[in-house]
């Protein structure tokens, strides 16, 4: 995902894990961030002018256990790459990471986490049976677990009598929903979803909606992004909105619409208001 954000020098530091960090660890806090950076080299300097940009910057999440929270922001704010560093896909530049106290993305971390991405990617020759069986395995569940968990889940999210129909044979939606079931597998107390209701129909959207809801009321955490704001009003109980790497706005869905009732129409608008306040400020708008 291209990302165009402040433009550093090549001495800023190189990417590394996150190392232990002082302080006491609050379990309360499902995901917990501490000044997140992330850096990456900009591919359009020459190599005399080597420099990066910088499109994750000074991150500070504090998700509470048992809470939905929507993580919104344009195309290219930093989304998906701060889901990276909280998923250890990607190491951040600097910052530190927290998961339900544990420091550092460690295994133990990772093994709290369920995640389905925007486009989930499948052995497409292989049933949902089997692909949840290969799931299952993967995060260390017996066979006989992933057999006792696999009809239930599969019932969940709509794809009770499609068991044995090989993936290729499935719709869009029909994958998305095997992938929120394979997330869900290991029975997580986190669920992390990128962008969930993406080319769904309305009968996909609300299947969403309803399945984030039932979550929260079972104990779990959800954290996810997503473009269809309105569906965010509906089940978040917090969101963070996140512009040109940086945290804008962070608060409960009423603070955030304030006198609005429309959640679109306030991101739209305070984002166009940013975009405006930059460009005056810009010196090139100005040919200075």
């Amino acid at each position: 995902m291209a990302e165009t954000e402040a433009t550093l020098s090549e001495s800023d530091a190189e990417a590394v894990p996150v190392e232990d960090v002082p302080g006491s660890p609050d379990e309360d806090l499902a995901i917990e961030t501490v000044q997140l950076i992330k850096e990456y080299w900009d591919k359009e300097s020459s190599f005399l002018t080597k420099r990066k940009k910088r499109v994750v910057n000074d991150i500070n999440l504090r998700i509470r256990a048992g809470e939905i929270y929507g993580f919104l922001g344009k195309n290219g704010a930093g989304k998906t790459t701060t889901i990276k560093m909280i998923l250890g896909l990607t190491f951040p530049t600097s910052g530190d990471i927290r998961i339900f106290g544990h420091v550092g993305v460690t295994e133990e971390a990772k093994s709290l986490i369920g995640f389905a991405p925007e486009k989930p990617s499948f052995y497409m020759h292989l049933t949902a049976e089997e692909l949840m069986m290969y799931a299952g395995e993967l995060m260390g569940l017996s066979r006989k677990e992933v057999r006792d968990r696999c009809p239930k889940l599969l019932e969940m999210v709509g794809l009770k009598g499609e068991e044995r129909t090989m993936v290729r044979n499935y719709s869009k939606g029909m994958q998305q929903r095997l992938g929120v079931a394979q997330a869900l597998i290991s029975d997580p107390r986190l669920l992390i979803f990128d962008e969930p209701a993406t080319g769904l129909d309305p009968f996909g959207r609300k299947f969403v909606k309803d399945l984030i809801l039932r979550l929260k009321e079972e104990g779990k955490t959800v954290f996810f992004s997503s473009h269809q704001l309105l569906d965010v009003q509906e089940v978040c109980d917090r969101v963070g909105i996140i512009h040109r790497g940086r945290m804008i706005r962070e608060d409960t869905v009423d603070k955030v619409l304030g006198g609005s009732n429309n959640l679109e129409a306030t991101f739209v608008q305070m984002i166009s208001d940013l975009g405006e306040a930059e460009a005056a400020l810009d010196p090139k708008k100005h040919g200075e």
